[in-house]
């Protein structure tokens, strides 16, 4: 374990190194500490008037994601005499607990389709139980096949193990990808820090959207809701009234880069949690 403390935010050369150390030894835990902000430039705000907010990969996420695997530990090993028993999902769903914690993690989360009004209205994606199951492929077995059943990981099948290796190589590429972004200048400074870039640019990168084709659970299973899951990241998304407000007490600052006028801008952000 690794503790950095430096007077201002790591820059893009610094949040690189630390994501390039990371990648070397994985079972590295590396943590930064660092005072709000670049003097000047990103201040310490009140977060009713910031229009984004930190869902899922936020400072409890951590926290909240360990404690929900071992309540789901816990409900299967009470609901099972033989821990190599499948349950269905939708059963372990149905405990208070497990519900009470997963609406921390998820958010409530819904992403709807950005291309026209009459996509968002037909349809839009749900952050799902059975989701976040797939995304700890070292703590749970997850069965696909309807109905979707989980099980604790004691012997890992030949499929799991191929699962956790796919995810793990998800977790890579997507650090990857997020420092070439930034790199590439699609880095972006809020009140609630800097170094984040667009999810919707992480999801289109060759890399994450080949491997991603053989992570995902499902058509509806989406990068982001992987990323809200995971504390190896942390995800910004607007709030809507919060963001509405802005809009009308404060014009859009002034840019070169015609991409910040974008609706990409209003959409959701992710960087590499330090």
């Amino acid at each position: 374990s690794i503790l950095l403390f430096a007077d201002r935010a790591p820059d893009i050369s610094s949040l690189g190194a630390l994501a390039q150390l990371r990648q070397r030894f994985p079972r590295l835990e590396v943590k930064v500490c660092y005072e709000n902000g670049l003097p000047g430039e990103v201040k310490q705000a009140d977060p009713s008037e910031a229009p984004f907010e930190v869902v899922g990969g936020g400072p409890n996420a951590n926290e909240d994601s360990e404690l929900l695997a071992k309540t789901i530990r816990e409900a299967l090993e009470k609901y099972t005499r033989e821990k190599d028993d499948f349950v269905p999902v939708s059963v372990i769903g149905s405990y208070s607990d497990v519900q009470e914690l997963w609406k921390k993690v998820s958010g409530g989360l819904h992403i709807q389709p950005s291309k026209k009004k009459e996509e968002r209205k037909k349809k839009k994606w749900t952050d799902k139980l059975k989701y976040f199951l797939t995304h700890r492929p070292h703590d749970f077995d997850v069965r696909q096949s309807e109905p979707v059943s989980v099980r604790i990981l004691n012997e890992p099948s030949d499929e799991a193990l191929g699962h956790a290796k796919r995810m793990d190589r998800l977790q890579l590429l997507v650090e990857r990808a997020i420092v070439r972004l930034m790199k590439t200048g699609r880095g972006k400074s809020f009140p609630q820090g800097e170094g984040f870039v667009p999810i919707e640019e992480v999801t289109t990168d060759k890399e994450v959207s080949a491997i991603w084709k053989h992570c995902k659970l499902d058509a509806s299973h989406r990068l982001a809701f992987y990323l809200r899951h995971s504390q190896d990241f942390e995800v910004l998304d607007k709030t809507e009234t919060s963001l509405d407000e802005a809009t009308k007490n404060s014009a859009p600052p002034a840019s070169s880069n015609a991409s910040d006028a974008s609706p990409i801008d209003a959409r959701t952000w992710v960087r590499i949690r330090l």
